[in-house]
C-alpha cells in the first residue's frame, strides 16, 4: 500500500509512503509517527519521528526503527541511527526508563541518572539506577541504587540496596551503602505481616566530615491477626528496634521485643457496646542512662462501657464507664543512674455523662449545648523513674471531653470535673459554612497532675475555641487557646486552604508558647504550599517550611515549572534546603530538569 495513514492502539499515528505486510510483519518506509495531536501548541505535533524504514513486529507488538530523526515542533534535533521499543500490549519489557538531570547540585555538582528495567519474570523485576556527576569522574564518585520487587499470591516484596564511592579527598576512600528489605504478606484471610528492616552503614553523603561513622540497624515487624478470639477483634503484634552498631553512639537505643496488642468491640443489645484494648510490651538496652532504664515491662488494659440514649426534645444522654489500669516493672541497670528498680501501677477509673442537646434556629443555625461530668479515681503504686510513652502533651478543643488527655498508659488523668462547650453551626447565603466551638473545664481540685502539666493553677481551664469556617473556593480551621486570666495566647493553629479551577493554595501555621506546657519551648512554624495553572500547558508550583520563631528562617524552598502537552512533559525543579547539622550536614541546593516523551520514554 501507497501514503498510508495508520493509527496504532488509538493514539499513535503513523503515516508512511510505503507499507508492506509480509506474514506476521509489517514494514512502514519514509514515515512520519507522532502520539501527538497534529495541530498542537506549535500549530503541529510537539514532537515526531521522522523514520527511513520501521519492522513491526504483530506477534511481539515490537518496533524497530532504522536511520530516525527526532523532531520538536518540526525542527530535526537528534539523530539515531536505530532504536527499537515495544508497544502498550506487550509485555513487560527490559529498558531504559525516564533519564532525570539534576544541572546543579551545589554539594556534589551536577548529574545525570538513567534508570535500566528488568524484568525477570511475570512476578519478578530489577531496576538499577546509576548516578553519574559531571563535575566528578567514575572513579572518584559514583552513586548507584538497585531495587528488587517481587509479586507474590500472598503479597509483594521489595528489596533496595543504595551505594556511594567517594575518594575526593587526598588519600581518603569512603564507602558508604544501605540496604532496605519490605514486606507486606497476607498469610491467609485473617492473619497480614508488615516487615521493614534497614541497615546503614555509615553517614550520609552530604555530611562533610566522613571520619564519623554512624553504622545502624532498625527493624519494625508487625503481624496482625483479625478475628482471633472472637469476630471482630485483633490482635497486633510487633518488634521494633534500632542499633547503633558503633558502641560508642547511642547505645541506650531501645528495642521493643516484642509488643502486643489485643482489641475487641462488643455490641450489645439497647445501644450498649464494650471496648477492651490490651497491650503488654516489653522496652530494653544494652546500657540504661537517666532516665532510660535498661528494661520496661508494661501491661496495660482498657475496658469501656458506653450506654447511649435518645431522650425527648432531641437531648442525648451519653454514659461511660472506663477502667485504665498499668503494671510495669523497671530494671535500672547500672548503679550510676537516677533508676530505682522495681515494679509499680497505676489503676484508674471513670464515670462520665454528658448531655447534648441540637437546637435549630431558623432553619440556618443550629445551636448544640454540651456538659459533661467526669468522675475519676486513681491508685499509683510507687513513683519509678520511666522512659514512658505518655511525654506528649496536648490541650485543645478536641481533646476537651476526653476522660484521660494523656497519651500512652503511664500517666492517668486524675481531676474530678465538669466540662461546659457550645457548638455552633451558621449555614448562611452564598455556600457559607461557619462552625464557632467554645469550651472550658472546671476541676473540683487545684493543682492536680494534668493542670501543673498544662501551667494550670486555678480550678477554670483555659479558653478553647475552635473555628471553621468555609466559601466558595475558600477553608479555614483554626484552633486556639487563651490564657484564663489575661487571654494571652498560649497556642493556635491555623490551616488555610483555596482551590479553584486554576489555583490551589494550602498555609498551615503552629504557635505554641513558652507557657503552654511544663518544659516546653516555644515555637512558630509555617509550611505552605501553592500551585498556579498558567494556562493548559503548563503550571507552576511553590513550596516552604519557615521557622517564624528564628527570625523567620526559611528551612527548605521549593520551586517547579512543568510544561506538558498530550504526549510531552518538561519539569524544572529548583530546591534550596537549608537543614545543617552544625558542620557535618551541609545544606544543599539543587537544579534539576526532566524531561518525558510519551511512548518513546523507554528505548533500547
Amino acid at each position: 500500500a501507497k501514503n498510508v495513514n495508520y493509527i496504532f492502539n488509538k493514539n499513535l499515528k503513523i503515516n508512511s509512503k510505503i507499507l508492506q505486510k509480509i506474514d506476521k510483519k509489517i514494514i512502514f518506509k519514509d514515515s512520519f509517527i507522532t502520539p501527538c495531536d497534529l495541530e498542537g501548541f506549535f500549530n503541529c505535533p510537539t514532537w515526531s519521528l521522522k523514520v527511513k524504514k520501521t519492522k513491526y513486529s504483530i506477534d511481539e507488538d515490537y518496533f524497530e526503527h532504522f536511520s530516525t530523526f527526532l523532531q520538536v515542533a518540526d525542527k530535526k534535533i537528534f539523530y539515531m541511527p536505530y532504536f527499537s521499543h515495544y508497544g502498550s500490549k506487550a509485555p513487560r519489557q527490559k529498558g531504559f526508563l525516564t533519564p532525570t538531570v539534576q544541572l546543579s547540585n551545589e554539594v556534589l555538582g551536577g548529574n545525570i541518572s538513567v534508570p535500566y528495567y528488568y524484568p525477570i519474570s511475570t512476578q519478578t523485576d530489577v531496576k538499577i539506577t546509576p548516578i553519574i556527576y559531571f563535575d566528578q569522574s567514575l572513579t572518584r564518585y559514583f552513586e548507584n541504587e538497585l531495587e528488587f520487587r517481587h509479586k507474590i499470591k500472598e503479597g509483594d516484596i521489595k528489596l533496595t540496596l543504595n551505594n556511594f564511592y567517594d575518594r575526593r579527598s587526598q588519600g581518603q576512600i569512603d564507602k558508604g551503602y544501605s540496604f532496605d528489605a519490605e514486606a507486606n504478606l497476607n498469610l491467609n484471610k485473617n492473619n497480614n505481616i508488615d516487615i521493614d528492616l534497614n541497615y546503614t552503614s555509615n553517614i550520609s553523603k552530604y555530611k562533610s566530615d566522613n571520619n564519623s561513622k554512624a553504622a545502624s540497624l532498625d527493624s519494625d515487624i508487625t503481624l496482625n491477626s483479625y478475628n482471633f478470639f472472637n469476630l471482630n477483634d485483633l490482635v497486633i503484634t510487633k518488634i521494633s528496634g534500632s542499633k547503633a552498631l558503633n558502641t560508642d553512639i547511642n547505645t541506650s537505643n531501645p528495642y521493643e521485643l516484642p509488643s502486643i496488642r489485643y482489641i475487641n468491640y462488643i455490641n450489645f443489645k439497647n445501644n450498649l457496646t464494650l471496648n477492651n484494648d490490651l497491650k503488654v510490651d516489653l522496652i530494653s538496652r544494652n546500657t540504661s542512662s537517666n532516665y532510660l532504664p535498661m528494661k520496661i515491662f508494661r501491661t496495660n488494659l482498657m475496658n469501656s462501657f458506653q450506654k447511649n440514649y435518645n431522650l425527648y426534645a432531641n437531648y442525648n444522654l451519653n454514659n461511660k464507664l472506663k477502667f485504665n489500669n498499668s503494671f510495669y516493672v523497671v530494671e535500672e541497670g547500672n548503679v550510676d543512674t537516677n533508676i530505682i528498680s522495681g515494679n509499680s501501677h497505676d489503676m484508674a477509673s471513670y464515670i462520665s455523662s454528658e448531655v447534648n442537646r441540637v437546637l435549630k434556629v431558623k432553619n440556618r443555625a443550629r445551636l448544640k449545648p454540651r456538659a459533661k461530668l467526669i468522675l475519676s479515681n486513681i491508685s499509683k503504686g510507687n513513683d519509678l523513674s520511666l522512659n514512658d510513652n505518655s511525654q506528649s502533651l496536648s490541650f485543645n478543643y478536641n481533646n476537651l471531653f476526653q476522660e484521660n488527655k494523656y497519651f500512652g498508659s503511664d500517666k492517668k488523668e486524675s481531676s474530678s470535673r465538669i466540662v461546659l462547650a457550645l457548638e455552633q453551626n451558621y449555614k448562611l447565603k452564598n455556600d457559607l459554612d461557619l462552625n464557632i466551638n467554645y469550651g472550658r473545664s472546671y476541676n473540683f481540685e487545684k493543682n492536680k497532675k494534668f493542670m501543673l502539666d498544662i501551667k494550670q493553677d486555678t480550678k477554670l481551664s483555659d479558653h478553647l475555641t475552635e473555628i471553621s469556617f468555609s466559601y466558595k473556593d475558600n477553608e479555614i480551621n483554626y484552633n486556639s487557646r487563651h490564657d484564663k486570666k489575661n487571654f494571652d495566647l498560649k497556642e493556635d493553629s491555623i490551616s488555610y486552604q483555596f482551590n479553584d479551577s486554576k489555583n490551589i493554595f494550602n498555609l498551615n501555621k503552629e504557635l505554641t508558647s513558652n507557657d503552654s506546657y511544663i518544659n516546653s519551648k516555644s515555637s512558630h512554624f509555617m509550611t505552605a504550599n501553592y500551585k498556579r495553572k498558567i494556562n493548559k500547558n503548563s503550571n507552576f508550583s511553590y513550596k516552604t517550611e519557615i521557622n517564624l520563631e528564628d527570625n523567620n528562617k526559611v528551612y527548605s524552598q521549593d520551586y517547579g515549572l512543568e510544561f506538558y502537552d498530550e504526549c510531552s512533559k518538561i519539569k524544572l525543579s529548583y530546591i534550596i534546603n537549608n537543614y545543617s547539622d552544625g558542620k557535618l550536614l551541609q545544606p544543599n541546593k539543587t537544579l534539576s530538569i526532566s524531561y518525558e516523551l510519551d511512548f518513546i520514554s523507554g528505548l533500547n
